[in-house]
């Protein structure tokens, strides 16, 4: 009995110790476990470079700066783009009426003869004429030029050819279209034109030579048959010269 006395004091003190191992283990545990989670907190935070990941786009001196009254900027911006456009207006008027901008003057025309040579057969706008080749009367929408066969016949102004043709009774003819609405016709030419549709020609250039084409005044003197047309009707081409120049 006393044997199992003994025995049952050391398990006492045995257990004791254990417990008190078991103790001071978890505590030494605990506390290596505090120190790692707050080296690995501090690792963290030490690793990430929070201010890098948040750069302000520009520097402190770049800094913009903003007017203290915002509403001040909307309304720069409105009056700049309203100022220009009554500059531009102004300016329009000014072209309008004239004051500041100067006129351009436009050129005139200026026509010279043909041919040279005295007027065979004048232009008659309403009264009938006799027609020394048919024999009837008639009205006679041009002027006939006197003038050898062969001899040049030069475009009275600058302009562009519109027609080269040959017509059953004036016979071989060009048409030129110059400003203001004139048309020059030339009749009775030679077989030998000079110019071809589409052809620009200068005042005074050789165009054809004067022929005997015309049917219907193949009978008069050799002459170039010359018509002018103001915005398409017939006017006398005598009137396109100062004082009737011949």
């Amino acid at each position: 009995m006393k044997k199992y006395g003994k025995f049952a004091s050391k398990v006492a003190q045995s257990g004791f110790y254990i417990i008190l191992f078991l103790c001071i283990s978890a505590i030494g545990i605990s506390g290596y476990v505090f120190y790692l989670a707050r080296d690995t907190k501090e690792t963290v935070q030490n690793g990430i470079d929070l201010p890098s990941a948040f750069e302000v786009p520009w520097s402190v001196s770049e800094e913009p700066v903003m007017p203290e009254n915002p509403q001040d900027a909307v309304e720069t911006v409105k009056e700049e783009p309203a100022k220009e456009l009554k500059d531009d207006v102004k300016k329009q008027e000014e072209k309008k009426d004239g004051s500041r901008a100067p006129a351009i003057e436009k050129e005139e025309t200026v026509y010279t003869m043909s041919v040279s040579g005295p007027i065979s057969e004048p232009f008659s706008e309403k009264e009938l004429v006799k027609s020394k080749t048919m024999g009837d009367w008639r009205i006679h929408s041009g002027v006939d030029i006197k003038a050898k066969q062969g001899s040049d016949v030069r475009a009275i102004a600058e302009g562009e050819v519109i027609g080269v043709l040959h017509d059953d009774m004036m016979g071989n003819t060009v048409k030129i279209q110059h400003t203001d609405g004139i048309i020059s016709i030339y009749a009775n030419l030679a077989d030998a034109i000079e110019v071809k549709n589409g052809d620009t020609v200068k005042n005074g250039e050789v165009i054809g030579k004067i022929g005997n084409s015309a049917l219907c005044e193949c009978l008069e003197e050799d002459h170039l048959h010359l018509e002018v047309l103001k915005d398409g009707e017939h006017i006398d081409p005598l009137s396109l010269y100062p004082a009737g120049e011949d």
